[in-house]
């Protein structure tokens, strides 16, 4: 029987491989939960894209991401894509590196 991971899911396991850090973006950066850092796309590497359909509707769609930042923060976050995409971030991560496992 197939089961269909979850977002939820896919943010536990990252947390077990040691990406704890919640960033938020603010002010077009990337900034850790306790907000004393904050970095520039050209400071974070998105190591892990996945995306997600909602299982009641469809429109309930988000994109998850795990990153790293130069100085070895590892996180993760999360949007809306679509209608609910936060365009500025997606821009802010399109011109992040990516890890060449992702390629």
């Amino acid at each position: 029987m197939y089961t269909q991971r979850t977002l939820i899911h896919t943010i536990n396991k990252y947390r077990n491989e040691g990406y704890n850090a919640e960033f938020t973006f603010k002010n077009d950066l990337l900034v850790l939960p306790d907000e004393r850092q904050n970095y520039r796309a050209d400071q974070v590497t998105i190591i892990e894209e996945e995306r997600f359909e909602g299982m009641t509707n469809p429109g309930d769609a988000s994109i998850f991401f795990a990153l790293e930042t130069r100085d070895g923060h590892k996180g993760y976050i999360t949007t809306g894509y679509g209608p609910t995409a936060n365009d500025d971030l997606i821009n802010f991560l399109a011109e992040a590196k990516t890890s060449p496992q992702l390629n």
